[in-house]
C-alpha cells in the first residue's frame, strides 16, 4: 500500500491523515473535504500530500494509484460518496475501499456485495468535531472492527485490516447483525440518552439546571454536543435495534423506580447492578 486518499477531513479522517504522517511509512496520503479552508490547513500542516477533487476529477485516482480509499464522512454522506464511486466504475477493481460509519446496516443492504468494499469501525471519538479537533494518536490502543462478508476478497480484507493496525489498533471482525446489536447498547442508546435527557432539562428550564451540572451531568451533557447530522443518520440507520435497546432500557428503569418505596430492595438491586459492572467492564 503507497497511496491513500481520505475523503473527509473532519475528526476521524484528520486524525487517520495525521496518524499516517506519524507512522512516518512514505505513505503518499492524498485528501478530499468540501471545506477549502480544511484543505488548506491539511496542506499546510503537511498531513496530506495533496487533495484529489472526487467531484470531477475520478483520473487522479488512477493516475495517482490509488491503493486505498477510507470514506469519513457522515452516514448518509457516505452513501451519496459510495454511489459516486460506482458511477465512476471504481467498484470490483483493485482500489480497496472503506469507511468508518457507526452503523453498517443501511450501507451493507445497498453496497456488502462488492469485492473490494470493505465496511469497518474505528472504536473510537469525541463529541469534537472538525479538522481542527482531530489527533495523531486518535486510535492508538482502540478497537476496529471488520464486517464479515462472503464477498470482499482476502486481499482487500487484509489491506483494510494492516490499516488499521499501522494506526495502532487491534482489530476484530463480526457479522453485521451482530455490530448493530451491540452498538445499540454500547454507543446507540448512551448518545440517545444524551440527548433526552439534555431537552428534559430544556422542558425544566424554569429550574436553574445548569449552575449545578457536576461531574455526573457534565459526562452527559459532553455527549449530547455530538455532532447532530452524524448521530440523526445512525438513528435511522439502526432504528430497530435502538428501539429493542430502547424498551430494555425502559423496563429497567420502570424496575428500579418501583423498588423506590422499599430501600432495601432498591439497594439491593443497585448493589447487583455493581457487581456486574465491575466483573464485566
Amino acid at each position: 500500500m503507497n497511496n491513500v486518499l481520505i475523503v473527509g477531513l473532519g475528526l476521524i479522517g484528520g486524525s487517520i491523515a495525521k496518524a499516517l504522517k506519524a507512522s512516518k511509512n512514505d505513505l503518499n496520503v492524498y485528501g478530499f473535504d468540501k471545506s477549502e479552508a480544511v484543505l488548506k490547513a491539511a496542506i499546510g500542516d503537511e498531513t496530506i500530500n495533496s487533495y484529489i477533487n472526487i467531484d470531477d476529477d475520478f483520473d487522479s485516482i488512477k493516475d495517482n494509484k490509488i491503493d486505498l480509499i477510507i470514506i469519513c464522512t457522515p452516514l448518509s454522506i457516505t452513501v451519496e460518496i459510495l454511489d459516486l464511486l460506482e458511477s465512476k466504475s471504481i467498484f470490483n477493481t483493485n482500489v480497496t475501499i472503506t469507511e468508518v460509519s457507526s452503523s453498517k446496516l443501511l450501507i451493507e443492504e445497498k453496497f456488502g456485495k462488492l469485492k473490494n468494499v470493505v465496511l469497518s469501525h474505528p472504536m473510537t471519538g469525541s463529541d469534537q468535531a472538525g479538522y481542527q479537533a482531530s489527533i495523531e494518536n486518535l486510535f492508538h490502543n482502540k478497537k476496529a472492527i471488520l464486517i464479515n462478508s462472503n464477498y470482499a476478497e482476502e486481499e482487500h480484507v487484509n489491506k483494510v485490516g494492516n490499516f488499521w493496525k499501522l494506526l495502532g489498533s487491534s482489530v476484530s471482525s463480526m457479522s453485521v447483525t451482530e455490530h448493530e446489536s451491540a452498538m445499540a447498547f454500547a454507543s446507540h442508546l448512551p448518545h440517545l440518552i444524551s440527548f433526552a435527557l439534555v431537552n428534559s432539562i430544556m422542558i425544566e428550564d424554569d429550574i436553574n439546571i445548569s449552575s449545578f451540572a457536576a461531574g455526573g451531568l457534565k459526562e452527559f451533557l459532553r455527549i449530547a454536543g455530538s455532532d447532530p447530522k452524524m448521530w440523526a443518520d445512525i438513528f435511522a440507520s439502526n432504528k430497530h435495534e435502538i428501539r429493542r435497546s430502547i424498551k430494555t432500557f425502559k423496563n429497567s428503569l420502570d424496575v428500579l423506580e418501583q423498588k423506590f418505596s422499599n430501600e432495601d430492595d432498591l439497594e439491593h438491586a443497585i448493589m447487583q447492578i455493581k457487581k456486574y459492572k465491575d466483573s464485566s467492564f
